[in-house]
């Protein structure tokens, strides 16, 4: 009988968390799994994805009753020492930001809405100009000193506003990993972040080849 050790329990609940809500969320392919929650390993997502299914948490690419359970319980039981995922953030539904079926003003809404929600996180994006440039940035609650502040940790500028928002409504669609997104931030450098986002974008359009 092999021993499963609190460390191993522990990240393997905040991987299958993080997996359930990127199937509620975004019902993503391998590739964008591995990038996201397996440091680019297809044969781990893979192997993880057929668990759920054949657990019944996942049926046709979807959250099956049982998955919303598992799932709002496991959002509930975090360990404080994982990158926290927002409490709720399941009551978003996923969207398609680009789908020519939501109209602009139902598209606004659903921005507004995860805009709202993102205000009581600690690490949040937010679309603010960097001097005259149309810009995204990632602001932090620093705490530690006698006076919390927010500071900026990572930025991308924009021709336009149009290229601004289309970036940015793909970002709500990861507002469970705003938190963790922070984290590489920090641990590893901004530009390391942007190089993930980069292999993130690609690997949501991948054919999947097996």
């Amino acid at each position: 009988m092999k021993l499963v050790y609190p460390v191993e329990l522990e990240r393997g609940m905040a991987q299958m968390l993080v997996l359930l809500l990127a199937v509620h969320r975004r019902n993503p392919g391998f590739e964008a799994i591995a990038v996201e929650v397996f440091d680019g390993d297809r044969r781990l997502a893979r192997h993880f994805r057929h668990l759920l299914e054949s657990e019944r948490l996942i049926d046709r690419g979807m959250l099956t009753p049982e998955g919303r359970a598992v799932l709002r319980m496991l959002e509930l039981t975090q360990s404080p020492d994982a990158a926290p995922i927002p409490v709720d953030v399941a009551s978003f539904p996923g969207f398609d930001p680009e789908d020519p079926a939501i109209s602009s003003g139902e598209r606004d809404r659903i921005v507004a809405a995860h805009e709202a929600f993102a205000r009581g996180l600690r690490f949040r994006f937010i679309r603010e100009p960097v001097v005259h440039d149309s810009a995204i940035k990632l602001v932090g609650l620093t705490l530690g000193g006698p006076i919390p502040f927010t500071r900026v940790i990572w930025s991308m500028e924009f021709k336009s506003d149009q290229m601004r928002d289309r970036m940015f409504r793909w970002l709500c669609l990861y507002v469970d990993r705003w938190e963790a997104w922070a984290n590489l931030v920090i641990e590893e450098g901004a530009t390391d972040f942007t190089e993930h986002l980069l292999k993130l974008r690609i690997a949501e359009e991948s054919i999947d080849l097996g």
